[in-house]
């Protein structure tokens, strides 16, 4: 689940629902659940800016089940999230190393042939790997959008976002593969001719 605005819900049962940061909010929001699983990278633990202050304070007192954390991030990111009162399961890191063989793996080869830029994928679209990678049947992409901001945030300065090259890339490499990723996402459809999943 990603925390554009006014996501498209996917038609599913028994789906078991990926966050990333304050996604969370959204997951509880729009599909009236909580996270099965939420990757919280290094940024968000910052303590010093507007992004990591709006992140956190949609963290609190969450339920984010399986927590997935930047390697880096790791021992701060824990006791953040005691401070936040967040409810999790269990806890694991993870490195950009790590991120480069999942996404290899997922997609059966680097996405051009240099790991280093691999790593520099989205956090969503990773994510989206990792289920592939985990053995998933399908994945559905709900609440991605190359344009919009945050729904938990009004500051389009926090919301600009980064890594377009590479999610343009892995997406493009989802298409020709025929690797079992949907979307819900009209503006993620017509782009990149991703096949839907009802709504």
């Amino acid at each position: 689940m990603g925390s554009a605005p006014n996501p498209t819900v996917p038609k599913t049962s028994n789906a078991y629902t990926i966050c990333v940061n304050g996604s969370v909010h959204s997951a509880h929001k729009y599909l009236g659940t909580q996270a099965d699983l939420t990757f919280l990278n290094g940024a968000i633990f910052n303590n010093t800016d507007d992004y990591s202050n709006a992140t956190q304070g949609v963290l609190e007192n969450k339920s984010l089940g399986d927590v997935l954390i930047a390697r880096n991030a790791y021992e701060r990111g824990l006791e953040r999230l005691q401070k936040l009162k967040t409810n999790y399961k269990m806890t694991l890191s993870i490195s950009k190393y790590d991120k480069r063989v999942i996404l290899a793996e997922a997609c059966g080869r680097s996405l051009n042939g240099r790991y280093k830029f691999d790593a520099n994928i989205s956090n969503g679209l990773f994510m989206s790997a990792v289920a592939l990678w985990s053995g998933a049947a399908s994945v559905i992409l709900a609440g991605f959008s190359f344009n919009s901001k945050h729904d938990y945030s009004e500051d389009n300065e926090l919301s600009k976002r980064g890594h377009l090259v590479e999610d343009r890339l892995y997406l493009e490499h989802i298409v020709k593969s025929g690797l079992p990723i949907f979307t819900t996402e009209a503006e993620i459809i017509s782009s990149f001719d991703i096949e839907s999943w009802p709504s």
